[in-house]
């Protein structure tokens, strides 16, 4: 009898760890793992205490602003509503793995109103667990791109809501092609407050 409650309870905690494991990015209700401290496409550095508006700021993880139709029509269409956002006491904020440069072209290119930070060396993207390493090899030059999630994060760094569209076909994951819709996001900044 001794044996079996040991080995229930193991089973209990290894299919635990592997459902903390395959959580994409940090729990809600958590601190953010990183300051953001990042160069924007203005050329300054940048951190969480600078960004943040009154209330928080929108945090989304695109896959590129260079190659990615998905996350370039989400970014244009968020650009166009900021000022929703900016009316709640949340700044949107954009972080992509793209080199300053090709940020700066995009951000030129469609009248950008807010910031975009660029996560070159993958470093708050790992912080954050959202490296989408499952698709592609290291080896490729496209390698270090994100999941595109979305987090609202308090004026404390603490995450009220993380939002994503998951995989269609049940594997571990966000969808690249479907991103949560705008009056989504905005309800969950609403309902955080």
């Amino acid at each position: 009898m001794f044996r079996k409650l040991i080995a229930v309870f193991f089973t209990v905690i290894l299919l635990s760890l592997s459902a903390q494991a395959q959580e994409l990015g940090p729990a809600e209700g958590t601190k953010i793992p990183h300051d953001l401290s990042l160069m924007t496409t203005a050329g300054k550095v940048e951190n969480f205490d600078d960004l943040k508006g009154d209330k928080g700021l929108a945090l989304f993880f695109v896959r590129s602003f260079d190659w990615c139709p998905y996350c370039q029509r989400q970014a244009i269409a968020v650009n166009e509503r900021a000022q929703e956002f900016r009316d709640r006491g949340i700044n949107p904020i954009f972080v992509s793995y793209d080199s300053a440069e090709i940020q700066a072209d995009f951000y030129g290119k469609n009248n950008f109103t807010m910031p975009i930070l660029s996560d070159h060396e993958n470093v708050v993207i790992n912080a954050f667990g959202v490296l989408n390493a499952d698709s592609i090899s290291e080896r490729n030059p496209l390698y270090g791109y994100p999941h595109p999630l979305v987090f609202i994060i308090d004026p404390d760094g603490t995450i009220q809501s993380k939002l994503y569209i998951e995989k269609e076909d049940g594997t571990f994951g966000s969808n690249y092609r479907e991103r949560p819709e705008i009056d989504d996001i905005l309800a969950a900044i609403d309902n955080a407050e």
